[in-house]
């Protein structure tokens, strides 16, 4: 009985602790927290931490969020990830997932799969490809060349994320 008291105690305790997981603390969505738009290509996922050490590890879920606001599915994005990695290279898959402004970036402990953060805001995920819906030739010295063309787009688009090449217009190379 007395044999029996004493282990009881310390398992009460948490003497015993052959399952201790390490804790990770102040875990926070870094990218994309809100705002962003996402797609054509890989997207790194970032946290941070306040401290974990090698053992601890993350999962990362992706969220489909309703208009007001509540969560209408989740699905993995990546299990057992090292929480000192602070971020994971993804691919947004384009035939399931193209949207706007719906989607948050949920990072769970491993472990137990209690949340520790949620992107504060939601962000667009857009793997549909913009396509020229308008385009403009200009012969400025009039010598019956094209000088320079203006190109519209169905969406915007920063310069520095195409090229164009070997192209021609009405004939005439680019």
């Amino acid at each position: 009985l007395f044999a029996g008291f004493i282990a009881a105690t310390f398992l009460v305790s948490g003497f015993f602790a052959p399952n201790a997981q390490a804790v990770v603390t102040n875990p926070a969505v870094a990218l994309p927290n809100g705002g962003e738009i996402w797609g054509g290509g890989p997207m790194n996922i970032t946290w941070t931490v306040g401290s974990a050490e090698s053992g601890d590890f993350v999962n990362i879920a992706l969220l489909k969020i309703n208009p007001d606001g509540s969560t209408n599915s989740s699905s993995t994005v990546v299990l057992n990830r090292p929480a000192t990695d602070l971020s994971y290279t993804w691919t947004a898959l384009p035939t399931v997932l193209s949207g706007t402004n719906n989607y948050k970036i949920q990072i769970l402990n491993a472990a137990n799969g209690i949340e520790y953060d949620t992107s504060d805001s939601t962000f667009t995920i857009d793997n549909v490809a913009p396509t020229i819906t308008l385009v403009t030739t200009y012969d400025d010295n009039r010598d019956g060349n094209v000088d320079r063309a203006t190109v519209v787009f169905s969406e915007p688009v920063r310069d520095s994320s195409f090229a164009a090449g070997n192209f021609s217009i009405n004939g005439q190379p680019g």
